[in-house]
């Protein structure tokens, strides 16, 4: 089977303006009223093995559904749906849209560090292509943090 091969500049265009389209279509940051619910005293220990759950789920799975899905899903399904049903269960669904619309901020960064990582890691060598491919992603990240309103920080 052949695949196809996608130029890495069209490819990251194409994931910005799908971040900025999900930004526009997630309903409006709404302020998170706040309860009296707390975090339980398991709520990390539960996570983390809801978390590990999955990762040994995927392990298990791996020979099945291939390495390319299995990298894929280990990463963002994974602590999207972690963090936002535990947003959701202590803030409500307000917790829950503010989490998602961090996320897709995220997600510039993350796209960011991948663009930098495929354009320089056969120029420049393994370390120096991750050592720029960070700072990339955290000159994006503080600048996300600078545009996202203070509310929502």
């Amino acid at each position: 089977m052949q695949s196809i091969v996608i130029p890495l500049w069209p490819l990251f265009l194409l994931v910005v303006l799908v971040i900025f389209l999900g930004m526009w279509l997630m309903p409006k940051q709404t302020e998170i009223l706040l309860s009296e619910s707390k975090p339980g005293r398991l709520d990390i220990p539960i996570r983390i093995l809801i978390g590990t759950s999955f990762i040994v789920l995927l392990t298990e799975i791996a020979p099945f559904i291939g390495p390319r899905l299995t990298g894929l899903l280990a990463t963002i399904p994974l602590y999207t749906v972690i963090l936002t049903i535990f947003a959701h269960r202590l803030q409500g669904s307000a917790g829950a849209i503010n989490v998602l619309r961090g996320l897709l901020f995220g997600m510039l960064g993350f796209a960011s560090f991948f663009l930098a990582l495929g354009i320089l890691i056969e120029r420049a060598g393994v370390g120096t292509a991750f050592l720029v491919a960070i700072l990339i992603t955290l000159l994006i990240q503080g600048i996300t943090l600078q545009i996202l309103p203070e509310r929502a920080r």
